[in-house]
């Protein structure tokens, strides 16, 4: 009876700690499910979650449904389980992402107007045909990142960055995912009324400019090299790169609010500081700017290889450091996917950042302008013969990196706009226009377009972001407005002219 009486005592006992037990797990589960209910509604809220982030949840569910079953059975995240809440929230704003294929490049059925990532450029992608291949050609994909993926974040209101939870086992955390590419196109002047006609004015007419004034300013600069004076010739490189240091201190610093902003609004890191000193020599203070301390790299090195080497050797240097720059520039979705060169890929960007710089980009150019300052002139007709026949081969150029899927918004080192620009001022230069001193103030506006354009053209991008061709003439408008000002009263006020 004592025993039968002791053995009671402890089964009730025992009924109560256990029930104390489920009602505290029951209790607890109904928190971390509540919790994390909470978080996903917050983020609904905010507009659309990065896709990738949403796979990284769903893999982080269902760890935690493995190792904590009874927690797991609770989270079910607004009453779907992870794997069909990250299916549903891929459309939350109009994305039609394939609900079963997240990657083009991996093997599977891409299916006709659903949209995909590439694991080698950034981007968004709609499937133009129902397609088992894994390569990024035209003929089955097309980018819809800049123009309909931004029309579908209109609902960010110009947010450039969200936050989305990452769930693991212990703790609820939150990271930032960085959505300015699909906002931040500048210069991309006809995005809504066609992306092909688009892409090949930027990727065709408009890069000619940049070699443009590399070749002038080297025409220019060796016409009046003489070969006897050596001590004239280093005043005069001297006087020059004075000159284009100051016009780009000044800029730098007048555009010192808008590097701050970019460079903290999403946090600071003091990797940061390291980042912008290698810019500021190499790649420019801010975006643009990086004209100008590449030329007066570039000025640098083809006047030393000049010097000591003559004109055939500076010529064969250059263009090997141009082909070299075009194999980075061009090639770099490619190397970026190879395991092996990845890594070296992977440490030349972070040095250098790009190739497009006074080292690889920059020379070439300064030295056709030596070439064409140096030696006699093609007659008129050839130039435009030539310049023609190279600008249609620049174009199938394009094509054919646009087709295979490596044309980039910064691809810029293409082979045939060596010829290209090489035949173009050979033919202006033989033009034959009187001289006028309207053409000083053109030389003085165009230096403050280029130099003032980004100050108007980042605050009409934020106000309409979807508005390229209002941004691209009003940028220009403002731009031309500040360049006449200051051409105008720059006698008047002489620290104008410092701008110049």
């Amino acid at each position: 009876d004592k025993g039968a009486e002791q053995t009671k005592l402890v089964t009730d006992e025992g009924a109560k700690q256990i029930t104390e037990v489920g009602n505290k797990g029951t209790e607890e589960t109904s928190k971390v499910g509540a919790e994390g209910t909470k978080q996903i509604g917050a983020i609904q809220t905010q507009g659309t979650l990065s896709v990738e982030n949403l796979l990284r949840i769903q893999k982080e569910i269902e760890a935690l449904l493995k190792n904590q079953e009874a927690i797991g059975n609770a989270l079910t995240l607004n009453g779907k389980a992870g794997t069909e809440y990250d299916k549903e929230t891929r459309n939350v704003a109009g994305g039609n992402f394939d609900p079963d294929l997240l990657y083009l490049n991996d093997e599977g059925t891409k299916q006709k107007d659903y949209l995909y990532y590439d694991r080698l450029k950034p981007g968004v992608f709609r499937c133009l045909q129902t397609t088992t291949g894994t390569v990024n050609s035209t003929t089955n994909f097309v980018d819809v990142s800049s123009l309909e993926n931004a029309n579908r974040l209109g609902n960010l209101k110009g947010y450039e960055h969200l936050t989305a939870i990452k769930l693991t086992e212990s703790n609820i955390e939150t990271e930032v995912y960085d959505f300015a590419y699909f906002f931040n196109k500048p210069t991309f002047p006809f995005l809504e009324i066609s992306e092909t006609f688009n892409t090949y004015f930027i990727h065709t007419v408009c890069r000619l400019a940049v070699p443009f004034f590399f070749t002038t300013s080297g025409f220019f600069f060796f016409r009046n090299y003489d070969s006897e004076n050596e001590d004239l010739n280093e005043t005069r490189l001297k006087k020059a790169l004075i000159r284009l240091f100051r016009i780009y201190l000044i800029w730098t610093i007048i555009y010192l609010p808008y590097t701050i902003f970019d460079y903290t609004h999403t946090g600071f890191h003091i990797k940061y500081l390291f980042t912008y000193v290698r810019d500021f020599f190499l790649n420019g203070s801010y975006y643009h700017l990086w004209f100008l301390p590449a030329l007066m790299l570039a000025d640098v090195i083809v006047y030393c290889l000049y010097k000591k080497k003559g004109l055939n050797f500076t010529l064969l240097i250059t263009f090997i450091l141009y082909f070299v720059g075009y194999l980075i520039n061009v090639y770099t979705p490619i190397w970026e996917s190879i395991p092996g060169i990845s890594f070296f890929f992977g440490f030349f960007t972070k040095t250098l950042s790009t190739a497009r710089n006074g080292i690889f980009f920059g020379p070439m150019f300064i030295a056709i302008g030596l070439l064409l300052s140096r030696t006699r002139r093609l007659p008129k007709k050839v130039s435009l013969i030539g310049f023609l026949i190279s600008f249609v081969l620049f174009f199938a150029e394009v094509s054919i990196y646009r087709y295979f899927g490596i044309l980039r918004d910064l691809t810029s080192m293409y082979i045939c706009l060596v010829p290209a620009i090489y035949f173009l001022v050979n033919y202006l230069l033989k033009v034959n226009i009187p001289y006028r001193k309207m053409f000083t103030i053109l030389r003085h506006d165009s230096l403050m377009i280029y130099t003032s354009h980004i100050l108007f053209a980042k605050i009409f991008l934020a106000l309409m972001p979807h508005a390229h061709l209002v941004v691209y003439f009003l940028t220009l408008a403002c731009a031309q407005c500040l360049a006449g000002f200051v051409t105008r009263y720059q006698d008047q006020y002489p620290i104008l002219k410092k701008l110049l």
